[in-house]
């Protein structure tokens, strides 16, 4: 049933083959020969992607941060009043010192000072010094209640040699003087008498004597203002 086959076809065959396998080895051999310096690369190199990490640049390098120096303030305006030289009076005369109006009705030097009946014994000069009663007059021209000589605030009686003696403590406990370190001090436009009481030294002798209004802080020391009196014979 071949015998239409021509037998020359097999032979045909055996030549299409050889051409074949011949052009094979011509294209293999020159790739394997191109990449001879590479053995994992081989005929596959081209299908291996290499991968590059890219570093990060290092951060900048941190500094301390420098201080800075807030600018210098100005100094809160002073309250103080600017002083002022002592406002001079006799004895029985009145001067006013920031709204505390001011008497002095005597400057007696004294052999004692009655107290109180609750307390046991009066006050007497030191021995051989003196005790020095002086008796003030006030009237309180500010707005609210005040109690100057509480606390021995308010006077100074100063001897000759400059020193300045500030008064006994206790001048609550003196017969009279309620209107000393009272409950609710003596109210505005009130008046008051008390007994200011001082103790000096052998040899000291009296000067003067300064008044003030201690409970106006601005001028707690009287520093800025104060009333001076000077003892004469007759007081």
């Amino acid at each position: 049933m071949l015998d239409w086959i021509p037998e020359e076809q097999p032979q045909r065959a055996l030549v299409v083959f050889l051409l074949v396998l011949g052009l094979s080895v011509v294209v293999v051999v020159p790739l394997s020969v191109s990449g001879g310096g590479d053995d994992e690369q081989g005929l596959f190199g081209d299908a291996t992607t290499s991968t590059s990490v890219t570093t990060p640049p290092p951060p900048p390098p941190t500094t301390a941060p420098v201080p800075t120096t807030p600018p210098p303030t100005a100094p809160p305006p002073t309250t103080e009043p600017p002083p002022r030289p002592p406002v001079e009076r006799a004895i029985g005369e009145t001067a006013t010192d920031d709204g505390l109006q001011l008497t002095v009705n005597s400057i007696r030097e004294v052999s004692r000072i009655e107290r109180d009946e609750y307390y046991k014994r009066d006050y007497r000069p030191p021995r051989g010094g003196k005790l020095v009663a002086v008796e003030v007059t006030f009237v309180n021209r500010t707005k609210t209640p005040i109690d100057p000589f509480c606390g021995g605030n308010s006077a100074e009686l100063v001897d000759q040699e400059g020193r300045a003696h500030e008064t006994i403590d206790d001048l609550y406990s003196i017969e009279g003087n309620d209107a000393v370190c009272g409950s609710a001090g003596t109210l505005a436009g009130d008046k008051a008498t008390v007994v200011l009481a001082f103790k000096l030294k052998p040899g000291q002798r009296i000067d003067h004597l300064d008044l003030w209004n201690g409970k106006y802080e601005p001028d707690f020391d009287g520093e800025a203002s104060r009333v001076r009196y000077r003892r004469t014979g007759g007081a």
